[in-house]
């Protein structure tokens, strides 16, 4: 089972990620906690911002991407649109805090499927993106 320690103004918060395989799928389960100490086999884990992708381009090919760079991501998610499920073009993945720079150094603007990939470590989403939409006038435009 796999933690991740995330900060909040009451102290430190554990997610625990455990992946259980069903048939081809893998389905994760989440638990937030408090943590008190680093427990054993803790990771702090940040994520990385993977921009640039080629549309084709699945959460295999970047995980394999990532290994042949010697990257150790894991959580690898790319970004799609949710009526067509169509890649949005970026995606996301964790690596561990400690190898967080390397990653971005050693992958940053490397060659993927055709493509210099953009790599950076993840800001956090800004409040009221996602694709809110507009409110009609009395036109209907």
């Amino acid at each position: 089972m796999k933690s991740r320690r995330a900060r909040s103004t009451g102290g430190s918060l554990c997610i625990k990620k455990r992946g259980i395989k069903l048939g081809n799928l893998l389905v994760y389960a989440c638990q937030l906690s408090k943590c008190d100490s680093r427990s054993e086999g803790e990771q702090n884990l940040k994520r990385l911002y993977i921009g640039n992708l080629p549309y084709r381009a699945t959460e295999a090919d970047l995980t394999t991407w990532f290994q042949q760079q010697g990257v150790n991501a894991s959580g690898v998610n790319v970004m799609r649109d949710r009526f067509s499920n169509e890649s949005r073009g970026f995606g996301f993945a964790e690596v561990e805090d400690s190898d967080i720079d390397r990653a971005v150094e050693q992958c940053n603007g490397k060659q993927f499927m055709g493509r210099a990939l953009v790599i950076n470590e993840a800001r956090p989403m800004e409040k009221g993106g996602g694709g809110q939409r507009r409110a009609r006038t009395e036109s209907g435009h």
